[in-house]
């Protein structure tokens, strides 16, 4: 890395129209203090940890900087069980719905939310690093030994392992791997045990025995990567929860934001994948009325009140975090990482509506109608564009229609880790009322809660968000 050359590209950043000055600093200061092994993929939580900018900034600064060339963006995939990456794609296009794990002999549905995480890389022409991407085991798997030797050179851990059972000794980088059978009868000398890394990328021996108790490992890199060992139970958990891993910028998140949007928004997977997402909160709106209005005010006067109403709402939307999936005539699907971001929205946007109606000299409004629903979609390519498919769509266009002009209608998912629906169902009292309803095409009656504010729109400093 030049840091001449860095300097020149970080002048340019700086530059750049709406970028934090103080978010590039810090990624450059991060970039000049690190070492090559942490450059092989940048993580921006890392970043932001070590500098205290916000980590929002931080990711908009590096998104503009791989939109000039100065970053290269990564779409990692995990494990769900040991959280070891099994496959890099450098461009959403390679995204493959099914990933497998070598380390621990599985096959998984790649989630877009618990299982892809978006890091960077310096520009080639910049710094080109020959090593791959890797992660450590997390903290959760509570993993012995971890050591790393370089490549030539020889190296010991030692650890205890009281329990019995079978253990998988790895190394994340090479992926070589073995099996440590630990018996229960318990030692107190230590146990040692030499492991050459082979330059075929296999560990030899592959197969070790010890009993409970100390134990030390000496490992010798007879190949050209870094190698390492480190010690974790084979019996993995199901599936690790993202809560349990170290903070991971994912890939749901980083196509919400703006930038990301702006600069790589025509970006999709291939139209042979589709890639789960277990968990998301859509909102449908579309306008009461429509055909009424076009008939009272004529079709220009009606064309500019629902070009403005677009743009209204999708300031809104952008605002709150979210983005635009696709509009239908005047409906618009929208996408949002949680509840709260798309309550706030709607909020914000019918306030918007009401101060349009206000000053406009039209006769008739925008009347617009919401409807909020969370749960699992398949992100999808169709005619070239990100979608989202499947029943949690058809649910919150169902919703959506169950509201009238200038309410918004949300489904029981939407009130979960709703902060803002919490407030919205203790402040709002007969303004919202609970309904069992029969949706067109789904099964089972759903229990929805519609907020009507025609005549009162709560006020946001007194719901508290």
């Amino acid at each position: 890395m030049d840091p001449v050359r860095i300097e020149q590209e970080f002048s340019k950043l700086a530059g750049s129209p709406g970028v934090s000055l103080p978010a590039v600093n810090a990624i450059k200061d991060w970039l000049l203090a690190s070492e090559t092994v942490q450059r092989v993929r940048i993580h921006s939580h890392e970043i932001a940890s070590a500098s205290g900018q916000p980590l929002d900034e931080i990711v908009s600064a590096i998104l503009i900087g791989v939109a000039m060339g100065l970053f290269d963006l990564h779409w990692l995939v995990h494990c769900p069980h040991c959280n070891m990456i099994t496959t890099d794609y450098d461009k959403l296009f390679e995204l493959s719905q099914i990933s497998n794990c070598k380390m621990c002999d599985v096959e998984f549905e790649a989630d877009f939310l618990n299982h892809v995480e978006v890091t960077f890389s310096l520009n080639k022409l910049l710094e080109d690093i020959e090593m791959e991407a890797f992660c450590l085991p997390p903290p959760v798997l509570e993993s012995k030994i971890n050591l790393a030797v370089l490549p030539g050179e020889s190296g010991k851990g030692a650890d205890v392992i009281n329990e019995p059972g079978v253990y998988r000794y790895f190394c994340p980088i090479t992926l070589a791997k073995g099996v440590l059978r630990v018996r229960k009868e318990a030692t107190d000398t230590i146990q040692k045990f030499k492991i050459r890394q082979l330059p075929s990328l296999r560990f030899d021996p592959d197969i070790i025995n010890a009993h409970c108790g100390p134990i030390e490992f000496e490992l010798v890199n007879d190949c050209e990567k870094i190698s390492g060992i480190f010690i974790i139970r084979d019996d993995l958990p199901d599936e690790l929860a993202l809560g349990e891993m170290p903070p991971r910028l994912t890939g749901l998140q980083v196509i919400h934001y703006p930038e990301y949007q702006h600069l790589f928004g025509d970006h999709v997977l291939s139209d042979q994948e589709q890639v789960l997402i277990s968990s998301v909160t859509l909102m449908f709106t579309d306008i009461a009325g429509s055909t009424e209005m076009y008939e009272t005010v004529g079709d220009a006067a009606a064309y500019n009140l629902v070009h403005h109403h677009f743009e209204l709402l999708f300031d809104s939307i952008e605002a709150q975090n979210g983005f635009v999936v696709k509009t239908i005539g005047d409906a618009v699907m929208a996408s949002f990482l949680n509840n709260d971001d798309a309550i706030k929205c709607s909020l914000d946007a019918l306030r918007g509506f009401h101060r349009l109606n206000t000053e406009s000299d039209s006769q008739h409004g925008i009347r617009v109608k919401f409807g909020i629903h969370r749960g699992p979609v398949m992100l999808v390519n169709l005619n070239g564009r990100k979608d989202y498919f499947g029943s949690t769509v058809n649910k919150a266009a169902r919703i959506q229609n169950c509201a009238g002009a200038g309410e918004i209608a949300f489904s029981l998912t939407a009130l979960t880790d709703s902060r803002a629906a919490d407030a919205l169902m203790r402040l709002s009292g007969d303004e919202i009322r609970e309904e069992r309803v029969t949706l067109k095409g789904i099964l089972d009656d759903q229990t929805i809660f519609r907020l009507n504010t025609t005549n009162k729109l709560p006020d946001q400093d007194t719901l508290g968000f």
